[in-house]
């Protein structure tokens, strides 16, 4: 048996899981997974982190505490860039640390820095990097490396091609909407809209009201590039900004019957950039646009009462 390499299942999980699957496992790792999102994980995560951090956050604290007495590593990568001249959310840079000071029977963290906004040519320090507990053989790691982004590269292809996260690597079979299904575009970082448990549901949810959905993972970058260009000001927010991107490309479409905007309760970028959307969407007339903001008190009734409102409005509105 390898050394077993923990990976919580949330945040970037999402985004970049088959990727670093595949560098670990090249390297004669075992990759263990937490357990997907429930309401223990969630209470864990609760009890670790502090009350001002934002939910995604907690959640994560919450996937390290089932994991870190099943592995020999966790894997809690610094991220501070994954584009040239932009950023992400400042906690991903501080991630490692905070984990650090919350746990204190916690095993050796694998915490390579990830910081692209100079040059891309970094992740191959970070490779290097989260590599040295397998191997010190450079050219081992630039092999692990290449595989892992060939990997990562056919998996973003399957979300260009409409599928989701949650159907590739959970293997989850989605409700068929029907015929003459309702567009809707889901805009939101990716461990929002598809972390099932806090967001109840979602994506099923609006697949058995019959609505195929379209979110920013299966969008082209040079569509995002273009409607993120819209704005007068470039935005150095890479999560953010492929949002913004995305709706301002999605909403000169005149198929689109509605959009959904998620969003984590207390995110600064979070609440400009739903502004901004909203402001862009009311330009296009009386659109049907319903926010939804998520915390670890957001209850199920309420949600699901909006969600229907909303679905009756669009399907009033094409008169079916």
């Amino acid at each position: 048996m390898g050394i077993r390499v923990g990976i919580p299942r949330c945040l970037l999980y999402y985004s970049f899981f088959p990727g670093w699957k595949s560098f670990f496992e090249e390297l004669g790792a075992e990759v263990v997974l937490s357990p997907p999102t429930n309401k223990k994980i969630l209470d864990l995560g609760i009890k670790k982190a502090v009350g001002e951090i934002c939910l995604p956050i907690k959640l994560f604290f919450g996937h390290v505490e089932v994991l870190k007495d099943k592995v020999d590593y966790i894997f809690v990568p610094r991220i501070m860039s994954i584009h040239r001249k932009e950023w992400i959310c400042p906690k991903f840079l501080g991630l490692p640390d905070m984990v650090k000071a919350q746990f204190k029977d916690l095993p050796p963290m694998i915490a390579p820095d990830i910081n692209m906004r100079k040059s891309r040519l970094t992740i191959f320090k970070g490779a290097l990097k989260a590599a040295q507990p397998f191997t010190k053989s450079w050219l081992k790691v630039m092999k692990a490396l290449y595989r892992a982004l060939q990997i990562q590269f056919k998996y973003e292809n399957k979300l260009k091609q409409g599928k989701t996260p949650i159907e590739i690597l959970e293997n989850i079979k989605l409700p068929d909407p029907g015929p003459d299904p309702l567009v809707i575009a889901l805009l939101g970082h990716p461990y929002l809209i598809y972390e099932t448990f806090i967001n109840m549901d979602l994506i099923r949810r609006l697949r058995g009201m019959g609505a195929i959905l379209i979110t920013p993972e299966m969008i082209s970058k040079r569509q995002i590039k273009k409607g993120a260009a819209q704005q007068k000001k470039d935005l150095f927010w890479t999560f953010n900004k492929k949002i913004l991107g995305a709706a301002n490309h999605l909403l000169t479409s005149s198929s689109l019957d509605g959009m959904i905007l998620l969003a984590a309760f207390g995110c600064g970028p979070d609440s400009l950039i739903n502004e901004l959307i909203e402001r862009r969407a009311k330009r296009k007339g009386k659109f049907p646009l319903l926010s939804i903001n998520l915390d670890e008190h957001s209850g199920e009734a309420g949600f699901i009462t909006r969600l229907e409102a909303f679905i009756d409005m669009i399907k009033l509105r094409r008169g079916c």
